[in-house]
């Protein structure tokens, strides 16, 4: 799971005097994942603009390959079938307060990078679909060859200043409360 840290010092503040005032964290640390969570969802909707940067657009080759499988080359980035977006979930305990997705490739998306196929794996196509099979399978349509693209970083984990600042209300309110 990929964690968004804050280095932030007026938070660090903020949840250092609530841990003084307060045994039970749980709900602040509750609300700050939700709050956290509500700002990631909202860079898949404004594809990253509300960070500063809009996400790069997709690839020639992407935009081909969304067509041929019958989606809208346009549609927002990351979101073809949303899966990211649907795993993107809030944790918390009576000490933090975090977001993240269970699927591997959260991360490479996050913070880009590259990928290398070596190839060689052996596959059928059923219905259209790529389908990988076992090193031993006897029966197959091909066999893959290496391949390698760059994926540009789409921060998805990340918070603005409104974020932050929000997250800083959250953790007044609750002072004001004990």
């Amino acid at each position: 799971m990929i964690e968004i840290n804050i280095d932030k010092k007026k938070l660090e503040a903020g949840l250092s005097l609530l841990k003084k005032k307060v045994k039970n964290l749980r709900p602040v640390m509750r609300a700050i994942s939700e709050d956290m969570l509500y700002a990631v969802k909202e860079n898949f909707d404004t594809q990253g603009s509300r960070l500063g940067e809009k996400w790069a657009d997709l690839s020639a080759t992407t935009q081909a390959a969304r067509k041929k499988k019958g989606y809208n080359p346009n549609s927002p980035k990351l979101q073809q079938e949303r899966k990211l977006y649907d795993s993107i979930t809030a944790q918390s305990t009576n000490s933090t307060a975090q977001v993240g997705s269970i699927l591997p490739y959260a991360r490479l998306h996050h913070f880009g990078g590259n990928v290398q196929n070596p190839g060689g794996v052996k596959f059928i196509i059923l219905k259209d679909k790529f389908i990988p099979l076992k090193k031993d399978a006897k029966r197959f349509m091909g066999i893959t060859k290496p391949f390698s693209f760059h994926v540009p970083a789409r921060p998805i984990f990340q918070l603005n200043n409104d974020d932050i600042n929000g997250i800083q209300s959250t953790i007044g309110k609750y002072l004001n409360i004990v």
